[in-house]
């Protein structure tokens, strides 16, 4: 499938540029340009990666409407019903700052949505239809998220992940393109951050 190409092209990608001595300590510049590679590789392969047709205004109001209110309710439950502890900033300085919210709020949500609800449901969906799709997606998704969780049980991990997944797969449906799915997940990771920062202050 094409989302393997992708896949392995981007773990190729930054393995090699791991190696090379210039991009030492910029592992972020790397994995953006590995990210590239695996998009270029996508694109060889003749993958429609977006489609237009159903994006609306409307639907873009409400990814960020639905990333808003699920970055709140999720950040309340954590910790303040969750009683999750509320850690201090890691950032060091404004460079490692900048970096976070780069990776945080705009690579990892459009990689990640990218591959979920792009050409991985796609091909799923090519192949064994939308319901397998929507549920194989979903809990890749839902697993690659679990070493955040790392306090809590994994129940709760997957109660909190699973809004998210049910916004993220709906807005997929409903335009038929993951770029209004990263808006969401965006948005919320955005509002985590704010949240998050206004906290610990």
């Amino acid at each position: 499938m094409r989302s393997i190409a992708f896949i392995l092209s981007v773990l190729v990608s930054f393995a090699i540029c791991l190696q090379i001595p210039f991009l030492k300590g910029i592992e972020l510049v790397s994995l953006v340009f590995s990210c590239v590679i695996g998009v270029l590789v996508t694109l060889l392969s003749r993958h429609k990666i977006l489609d237009f047709s159903d994006v609306t205004n409307k639907w873009i109001s409400y990814a960020f409407i639905f990333g808003l209110m699920y970055g709140c309710i999720k950040f309340y439950t954590k910790y303040f019903i969750l009683d999750h502890a509320i850690e201090n900033s890691e950032f060091t300085d404004m460079k490692s700052f900048i970096e976070t919210l780069i990776l945080v709020i705009l690579l990892m949500p459009l990689l990640e949505e990218f591959l979920f609800r792009g050409i991985l449901f796609d091909d799923v969906k090519r192949a064994l239809g939308n319901k397998v799709a929507i549920l194989l997606t979903s809990s890749l998704f839902i697993s690659l998220h679990l070493h955040n969780f790392t306090i809590n049980s994994t129940y709760e991990s997957v109660a909190l992940m699973l809004p998210g997944v049910f916004i993220y797969v709906y807005l997929k449906l409903k335009t038929n393109n993951f770029l209004v799915s990263f808006i969401a997940h965006a948005t919320h990771n955005l509002t985590a951050v704010l949240l998050l920062l206004i906290l610990i202050q």
